[in-house]
């Protein structure tokens, strides 16, 4: 058995923020909206300052079928959690920065009737790039990180959903979602 008191003054300070405005383009085909965005997040514990810049772009053709497309991609950073910083010994890391990944996506929405009455299809296909992650293993029913190594991986995938009325009156859904990570 193993027992590991200690004792921990942690003073730090996280400040972030973010900005994001959207923009119509009229088509002669249809409409195209451009959501563009950044955020920003500093935290003194590790002087750390981050930028995650994203786009979605999505397109409302002038078709008779009320159907629309999107593309969407970022950067995003996950700035680490307590429990993420300390090691076994129980000394907290300071080197430790935010785990981050880069992600792109592609969809549809569809709005159609079906027994008269009104359902919605949306479908998303994904991959996201990670790196910078913070590895654990897994003790029991214990999670344990291991806070002075990194590690990288990713993850791809299918998420699809109808939701409607299904039963007449009542609001309901059937979603299917494939995924693979490594």
């Amino acid at each position: 058995y193993y027992a590991l008191n200690s004792r921990s003054d942690l003073n730090t300070t996280r400040v972030s923020g973010f900005i994001q405005d959207t923009w119509k383009v009229l088509l002669k085909k249809g409409n195209l909206y451009f959501t563009g965005g950044i955020r920003g997040h500093y935290w003194s514990f590790n002087q750390e300052m981050l930028f995650s810049p994203r786009i979605n772009l999505s397109y409302y053709p002038d078709w008779k079928e009320n159907i629309s497309f999107k593309l969407a991609a970022g950067l995003y950073h996950q700035p680490a959690f307590f429990k993420e910083l300390i090691s076994r010994q129980g000394d907290i890391n300071p080197d430790n920065r935010a785990q981050r990944s880069a992600q792109v996506l592609t969809g549809l929405d569809y709005i159609f009737t079906a027994w008269n009455r009104p359902f919605r299809l949306t479908a998303e296909a994904y991959y996201k790039h990670m790196n910078r992650l913070v590895p654990y293993q897994i003790d029991n029913v214990r999670i344990r990180y291991i806070s002075d190594q990194e590690s990288k991986g990713y993850a791809t995938g299918l998420d699809m959903k109808v939701n409607g009325e299904f039963v007449s009156g009542m609001q309901s859904w059937a979603s299917l979602s494939v995924m693979k990570t490594s």
